[in-house]
């Protein structure tokens, strides 16, 4: 570790020096905070909708929209877009820390097998996953 400079540098250079080193805190509340978030703001963008769909039932369903009325949709609904995949990332990322909290994971195996060796582990059929560090990116 002697050939990283101080503080992050040497930290990372241990951390990844040993998988069992590799320990990142979650931020389980900032998770929360970011999906709470991005649920009222699909909230919002839900209501919009609805009242653009509201305000003539043909809008619904595209029939008959001007060029102005279907980019006005379009820019919704990319709004509704954009949201929803962030929101769904934030989600899946939950989802995988969960995951490999649980007691079923096994991070010291790499590749999608059935591991059996006990009659418990048999009757379980115990799933291993391929990675062992996970990255998410939230918007």
């Amino acid at each position: 570790m002697g050939q990283f400079d101080r503080g992050y540098p040497n930290l990372a250079a241990f951390t990844s020096s040993d998988e069992d080193f590799a320990i990142y805190r979650r931020f389980g509340y900032l998770q929360a905070r970011l999906l709470l978030d991005k649920q009222d703001q699909l909230r919002l963008l839900e209501e919009r909708l609805d009242r653009y769909d509201e305000s003539d039932p043909m809008k619904a369903v595209r029939k008959g929209l001007t060029p102005e009325q279907y980019a006005q949709r379009a820019k919704l609904l990319g709004e509704i877009e954009a949201v929803f995949t962030s929101y769904g990332a934030c989600r899946f990322c939950l989802t995988l820390f969960k995951l490999i909290n649980s007691s079923w994971f096994d991070p010291k195996q790499s590749d999608f097998n059935v591991k059996q060796s006990s009659k418990d582990e048999r009757d379980s059929k115990r799933v291993q996953l391929p990675y062992r560090h996970v990255s998410c990116a939230y918007r």
